[in-house]
Order: structure tokens, then C-alpha cells, then sequence
């Protein structure tokens, strides 16, 4: 690991040349393997949302209507998966609950995360009282376990997938609207946002430090 010395520059004397080649094969290899996974999961997520999609309405059988004629049928060509005690086709019933778990979620995930990166943007932002006033409101609502709010809210307004949603969304977008107003809280330090001084006249990046540490 020497130098060769040259008529005008050092350059350094490399051991292995093929050790940049090789780490480069490396990367392009976990991102092809990366990119394989990824392109795997959004194909399955596809198929399995265009089977819960279509499979209830172009299936003839019904996931509700009870027959007592086909009680607890084993699987056929007529029903995959068999049929329950009260003659509902399994098949369709599952994939009619796929329906609705996949509405839950990306639902949930929508909602969550609008609200908690509007809330936490205006907090991180605007700081002081509002910042105090919407942190204190996300730790109330995020101190009752988001299960108390489905069971609340299902038992007023009944068992359905929108009761379901609303309450996981009561709650859901705290976690979200905590990492929004750190981000942001971290970016008027560094940017230097007009506002973000005035309210601060010591001009300390140190001071501004630990008093966003404080109000954490």
C-alpha cells in the first residue's frame, strides 16, 4: 500500500483493482434482487386485489345467502373451498373479506396519513402554543388503545367496514404526525425557514437545539 510517485502528483498505489468492480457488481446486484422483491409484491397485491374484486360478482354464488341443501360440502368444482354449516360458499366468502380488509387498510393508510402530515407540517411549523396545543391532543387520543375506539364506535354505529375504519383512523394518525413535525422541525434548523428566527433572536443553531429537544 505504497505510493508512486510521479514527475508532477502522488497517486496512490491500489492493491486490488478489481475491488471497485467487484463492489460495484455487489450494488447492482441487491438493487436487481431489491427490485425483483418489489416487483413480486405488487404483482401478488394485484392479483390479490382483482380476485377480491371480481371473484364475488362474477362467481354466481352468494358470500350471505344460507342453502341447507349444500351444508358443509367438501371442495368441488362447484365450490373450492367447500361450504360452511349454513351452505355459504367459502370460497367467495373469503375472498368478499379480502375486499373489505384491503378497503380497511389502504383507507386507513390514506386517511392516517393525510391528517398526521397536515397536523404534524402545522406543528413542526408553526410552533409554540399551536405545536403544544396539537403534540398534547395527539398524546389524549393516543393513550386510549385504537381497539377501545373500534369496539365504541361499532357498537353505536354497528358492525361494518366503515366503523372499522373511523376507528382505526381516530388514533392512527398520531405516530405519523410525530415524525412529520420532526422532520420539519429538523429542516427549519437547517434552512433556516423565514419565521424560524424571529421567534428565536439569540440566532443559536445550539440554542434552537435544545429548546426543540425541551419541547419534545
Amino acid at each position: 500500500s505504497g505510493w508512486i510517485r510521479g514527475s508532477r502528483k502522488v497517486i496512490p498505489k491500489i492493491k486490488n483493482p478489481q475491488r471497485g468492480a467487484n463492489r460495484m457488481k455487489r450494488e447492482n446486484r441487491q438493487k436487481a434482487e431489491s427490485n425483483f422483491i418489489l416487483k413480486t409484491g405488487v404483482i401478488l397485491l394485484t392479483m390479490i386485489t382483482l380476485l377480491a374484486v371480481l371473484v364475488p360478482i362474477f362467481s354466481g354464488q352468494s358470500y350471505a345467502e344460507q342453502n341447507p341443501d349444500l351444508q358443509n360440502l367438501g371442495s368441488s368444482a362447484a365450490h373450492l373451498f367447500g361450504t360452511d354449516k349454513f351452505g355459504r360458499d367459502l370460497f367467495v366468502r373469503v375472498w368478499y373479506g379480502t375486499r373489505i380488509s384491503l378497503f380497511v387498510g389502504i383507507g386507513s393508510m390514506l386517511i392516517c396519513g393525510g391528517v398526521g402530515i397536515v397536523i404534524g407540517a402545522v406543528a413542526g411549523y408553526a410552533g409554540g402554543i399551536a405545536d403544544l396545543l396539537l403534540m398534547r391532543l395527539g398524546d389524549l387520543v393516543d393513550a386510549v388503545p385504537s381497539l377501545l375506539y373500534v369496539i365504541l364506535i361499532t357498537l353505536t354505529f354497528g358492525a361494518n367496514a366503515g366503523s372499522i375504519l373511523l376507528g382505526i383512523c381516530i388514533s392512527g394518525w398520531v405516530e405519523s404526525a410525530r415524525i412529520v413535525r420532526a422532520e420539519v422541525q429538523r429542516v427549519k434548523i437547517f434552512v433556516r425557514l423565514p419565521g424560524s428566527w424571529e421567534r428565536d433572536r439569540s440566532g443559536s443553531c445550539e440554542h434552537m437545539c435544545f429548546r426543540m429537544r425541551g419541547d419534545r
